[in-house]
């Protein structure tokens, strides 16, 4: 009987330390997949105007946002001034004045895709690169709206003498009425406009269903091109514009984007 227990007892202990020695598997579950599974909205304004995007999950530290931003075609009223008549001969604007009236609006509409970029899963920082997308390359357009008949006058004047023409210098550019007496002027820029920048928050909300973030960046848009009446204006020897606005727009290689966002997390 003591030998039967004493041999119950040891096969007891080897059965146990041969278990002690097999190898543990490994049960701990693999990291799920969050590619597409999270969905989330926002609105946004700010440089770029009023803006709505869709963003998703592509990584848990890399999100994806498409969307769409309009600037509002608001209207404003900008002066321009005619170039030295002194020397032309050219009594038309002698008791007016060189002064003109111009209503400029905006007409900037993209389209986006943004990625961003964490660091680690627990920020709210976060890196962005992408493109705009320009529904329509002239992105501002100016018509003059006073000296109408004047330059009907200038017009004529311009096809006559050549070599003294009378027109509107902005920055490099030098403008021209046409037979109506009218410059339509327009701001033109690339329509695929890469972008970098930085921002705090994320497309799809983590903590909470509504979160707000904010980002800073630039969207490069090549060197702007400036067209009078649907003609491409070169560049000449005309530095001389008096006014600035202009001048430095017509230099203007990359816009600056500022937004505010509000993301709303749908699942």
């Amino acid at each position: 009987m003591k030998k039967s227990l004493l041999a119950i007892a040891l096969c007891t202990c080897l059965y146990a330390q041969a278990q002690e020695t097999q190898p543990v598997e490994d049960v701990t579950p693999a990291k799920e997949s969050v590619l597409f599974k999270h969905f989330g909205v926002a609105t946004s304004i700010g440089s770029n105007g009023f803006g709505i995007d869709l963003g998703t999950t592509l990584t848990p530290t890399v999100e994806m946002r498409v969307g769409w931003d309009a600037m509002s075609r608001f209207t404003t009223t900008t002066h321009l001034y005619t170039n030295e008549l002194s020397n032309t001969g050219m009594a038309l604007l002698e008791n007016e004045g060189t002064k003109i009236d111009f209503d400029a609006r905006s007409n900037m509409k993209t389209g986006k895709v943004l990625i961003d970029i964490f660091t680690n899963t627990k920020t709210d920082f976060h890196f962005t690169v992408g493109l705009f997308f320009a529904s329509n390359a002239k992105v501002a357009q100016a018509t003059n709206v006073s000296h109408v008949e004047t330059m009907q006058g200038v017009y004529e004047w311009n096809q006559q003498y050549p070599q003294e023409k009378i027109g509107v210098e902005v920055g490099p550019y030098f403008l021209e009425p046409d037979a109506s007496g009218h410059m339509h002027a327009a701001f033109s820029v690339k329509r695929i406009q890469p972008y970098a920048g930085i921002g705090w928050g994320h497309a799809v909300p983590k903590k909470n269903r509504l979160a707000v973030g904010i980002e800073f960046g630039l969207k490069y848009w090549g060197k702007p091109d400036i067209y009078c009446n649907d003609v491409l204006v070169p560049e000449s020897s005309m530095n001389g514009s008096n006014h600035k606005v202009l001048k430095t727009l017509s230099n203007l290689y990359v816009w600056p984007v500022v937004n505010l966002r509000v993301a709303c997390r749908l699942f």
